[in-house]
């Protein structure tokens, strides 16, 4: 009798240990698990309707001498498209530039490099330096309610001059936001004497966002109605869509971003 129950018991145990075991490999697959989809990746926006006036990366920065401040956690095309809001030599460019992301859930932050075309800070004897000259427009696919969430950008707070080597009382050279920094610096080419800049703003994604997906990023240039003025325009070398490694981006999705989708190395 003290046997059969000294088995019982040994079975028992045995089962005990072995349920044990799988609860720890199920919670440490699914840790592994979380630890994946927590790891980012990186979504480059495509811009929709951006007009006919664009540069190239390599037209206004020497890419081969120039360099970054740091490391970006996603990749900076040497070829890549700059692209403009209207100004006074190029009216005929659209006031609002649309960057379609697809349909990214959850995501984290939006990256933009993001600079003013002519950074003056005095036009027509009104001072521009301080004031509103646009926004960035996050859209979301919701059925009903608002769709956008929306960042003011301030002249000398969130974005300056590209062009640095003119003179600081002519142009907005510096800004005072903690989420816009000097992330690129060369020479123009063939004029050694003028300095060139990519500002990167970095924004979160407002808390008050809708539970939907993130379809666009706009950016807005109002100069014409905050100044009623044709400067300082806005210049776009990119917009970054950062989002967790096991968001949901259709097949659909990466054609239509043409595979620009960056994944940090492991």
């Amino acid at each position: 009798m003290v046997e059969a129950k000294d088995q019982l018991s040994l079975t028992h145990f045995r089962k005990g240990a072995w349920l044990s075991i799988v609860s720890s490999l199920i919670a440490i697959a699914l840790l592994i698990g979380y630890i994946y989809w927590q790891q980012s990746i990186y979504v480059l926006a495509s811009a929709q309707e951006h007009g006919d006036h664009t540069y190239f990366l390599s037209d206004l920065f020497d890419v081969e001498r120039g360099g970054l401040k740091r490391q970006l956690p996603f990749p900076l095309y040497v070829g890549q498209e700059l692209y403009y809001t209207h100004n006074c030599e190029y009216p005929e460019q659209p006031a609002m530039i649309k960057f379609s992301t697809g349909r990214i859930q959850y995501p984290r932050k939006v990256y933009l490099l993001l600079n003013l075309q002519e950074g003056f800070a005095t036009r027509r004897g009104q001072s521009v330096n301080g004031r509103r000259i646009g926004a960035i427009a996050f859209e979301f696919d919701v059925v009903t309610g608002d769709r956008f969430r929306y960042y003011d950008l301030i002249a000398g707070v969130d974005v300056r001059e590209w062009l640095i080597g003119v003179t600081t009382e002519e142009h907005i050279t510096t800004t005072l936001s903690p989420m816009t920094e000097e992330i690129y610096r060369s020479n123009v080419p063939s004029k050694e004497n003028l300095t060139a800049v990519l500002d990167l703003v970095t924004l979160d994604i407002p808390l008050d966002a809708p539970n939907a997906p993130l379809v666009g990023v706009w950016i807005i240039d109002d100069t014409l109605n905050a100044l009623n003025d044709c400067a300082p325009g806005l210049q776009i070398a990119d917009v970054v869509i950062e989002a967790p490694r096991g968001t949901t981006i259709t097949e659909n999705d990466f054609i239509k971003m043409n595979n620009r989708v960056f994944r940090p190395p492991e």
